[in-house]
């Protein structure tokens, strides 16, 4: 990594490691929150290791995050990824809503889990 991208990287990791800070997460808790956000949009998930690495070389600007890995920061530590110093590609693929039957986040009730829900079905 030359001079310029590594001063870069720096700034980037001091943006991340205060807005996972102001929501007062630590990287054990960012990492879960990480995995969940992956799988529910479903952008696939690396290791629990991996990501733990990850995050700790991102806050240390040893690397910046890849397209999805921004996208997913900006949601876990609730902030536009380009408020990171971290720019997102207008053309990359990412799915727009959560896939369907991936896990929900926990405010969220199943007709199945809801005492009001009617029991009956129709034919």
């Amino acid at each position: 990594m030359n001079e310029d991208r590594r001063e870069e990287a720096k700034r980037i990791g001091q943006l991340i490691r205060a807005a996972r800070k102001r929501k007062r997460l630590s990287q054990y808790r960012l990492n879960l929150r990480l995995q969940e956000l992956g799988q529910m949009h479903g952008v696939g998930s690396a290791s629990q290791d991996s990501i733990k690495t990850e995050i700790s070389r991102w806050e240390n600007g040893w690397r910046i995050p890849d397209q999805r890995s921004r996208r997913l920061l900006g949601i876990a530590l609730d902030v536009r990824p380009e408020d990171l110093g971290l720019p997102l590609d207008p053309l990359d693929d990412w799915p727009s809503r959560p896939v369907a039957g991936g896990p929900r986040p926990n405010h969220q009730r199943s007709a199945a889990s809801d005492p009001r829900a009617s029991t009956s079905r129709v034919a």
